[in-house]
């Protein structure tokens, strides 16, 4: 047995298994009756019922994912540029001063940063990481930080917030480093491209009664893949017709992350574009 696992450890393990060696061929399917009889096969196949034939290249899909690029919408003259996904960049570096530093029992404390003449406020999604905290205990007003790989974003009144979560953590440091930006010179919006995979719907009802509902379409573009959400009413009439193998444009979102997951933020003066249509 033992060399058995070993034979199957180097057939997952001992080589690189590219998309060459996974071709989408599924096994045909089997008939049996009640009580486990076989019977005749079924002329349906896997393909039929299958949810990803739209993507797949042995449904009406292909391999020929979008990969950023360019796009001029219809009637406008100025061209965006299109970023793959692996190059988006939702975190940043930031060498700064604790401006206030307000202690919460119990709690991460709240923390306001300022960087030459702006503030931010800190949001710590996540005090601990790996059994360490995310933030030095000690810290006080006037301190010098360096916030590293926080999540830049906007709160409902429009201020800027920094983020940490698992993948980011707050330092005392005495000057900046390579790579640390300040506190408006980072990409703010981002315009992305690629391949309907799927949508998604949630919806619920928030701490002062009011309904909510938020709308999302998942893109799969030649370097992986990433969740566009938005408010219900956010989103163009457009989004009502997009289908499973669609490719479509979204300009100008704004990022955001949590550990290894990126996402995209419809925001108000986001559009969305058809790039071509699904077979």
């Amino acid at each position: 047995m033992e060399s058995e696992l070993n034979d199957l450890w180097q057939e997952i393990k001992g080589t690189e298994v590219t998309i060459d060696d996974c071709p989408p061929i599924p096994r045909p399917l089997r008939g049996f009756s009640e009580g486990g009889v076989k019977i005749d096969d079924p002329d349906e196949l896997r393909c039929d019922t299958c949810d990803w034939a739209g993507l797949c290249p042995n449904g009406s899909g292909d391999d020929d994912l979008p990969d950023g690029g360019q796009h001029q919408p219809s009637g406008d003259i100025k061209v965006y540029e299109l970023t793959p996904f692996a190059d988006l960049k939702p975190r940043v570096n930031i060498f700064c001063e604790a401006f206030s530093v307000t202690n919460v029992p119990e709690k991460a404390p709240n923390i306001t940063i300022e960087k030459d003449g702006g503030f931010a406020f800190v949001r710590i999604m996540v005090e601990e990481s790996q059994g360490v905290l995310t933030y030095p205990a000690d810290v006080a007003k006037g301190d010098s930080l360096r916030l590293i790989g926080v999540v830049p974003s906007t709160n409902w009144k429009g201020e800027l917030q920094l983020k940490v979560d698992p993948h980011a953590r707050i330092e005392k440091a005495s000057e900046a480093e390579e790579g640390d930006v300040g506190l408006f010179d980072f990409q703010a919006r981002w315009n992305v491209v690629g391949r309907v995979a799927y949508t998604t719907y949630k919806s619920g009802v928030s701490k002062n009664g009011k309904p909510w509902a938020r709308k999302g379409i998942v893109l799969l573009d030649n370097s992986g893949r990433i969740a566009v959400e938005g408010w219900d009413n956010a989103w163009p009439s457009l989004f009502n017709t997009l289908k499973q193998g669609d490719e479509i444009a979204v300009l100008n979102v704004s990022l955001d992350a949590w550990a290894i997951d990126v996402k995209a933020n419809l925001e108000k003066g986001s559009t969305m574009h058809v790039i071509s249509r699904a077979d």
